[in-house]
């Protein structure tokens, strides 16, 4: 298994520790770029043959909602959610992609290059025997 090794540090200081900028300079070196997990769960990546694994990172990029009362169908109360800020997402790094859950990134799209989340669509998701996801087979921009 490939495990694609990224320190836990907070997010939004991760460059400026000394280890992190190393590995971001042999990243660039190779003309790689380093990606970090700002979802709540590991992420698996099966393609080529290969297993990837990037780890959540402690740190979670997520959008702000609220739910207000629409109306009522039946007598039963029918709620919609408004969508605010997206929170945690560190500024863009050169050389440094984000992995962000699905609602992040149709938040932010067109508006940043450095996102990516997992495709959980039915021609990408692996499913385990109980139906749940193992892992994808690519990332996807919205």
């Amino acid at each position: 298994m490939n495990m694609m090794k990224i320190a836990k540090y907070p997010v939004p200081f991760v460059l400026k520790n000394a280890e992190m900028e190393e590995i971001v300079t042999g990243y660039q070196k190779k003309r790689e770029s380093i990606i970090i997990n700002l979802t709540p769960h590991d992420v698996k990546l099966l393609c080529d043959g290969k297993e990837h694994v990037f780890l959540k990172s402690g740190t979670i990029a997520r959008v702000s909602s609220k739910s207000e009362f629409s109306h009522s169908v039946n007598g039963l109360p029918v709620h919609k959610t408004i969508y605010g800020e997206v929170e945690n997402l560190p500024e863009p790094q050169e050389g440094v992609i984000y992995i962000v859950a699905l609602l992040v990134a149709q938040v932010l799209a067109g508006t940043r290059t450095d996102i990516i989340c997992p495709d959980t669509g039915p021609d990408s998701a692996v499913r385990d025997d109980k139906g749940l996801i193992a892992g994808v087979k690519r990332f996807m921009i919205p």
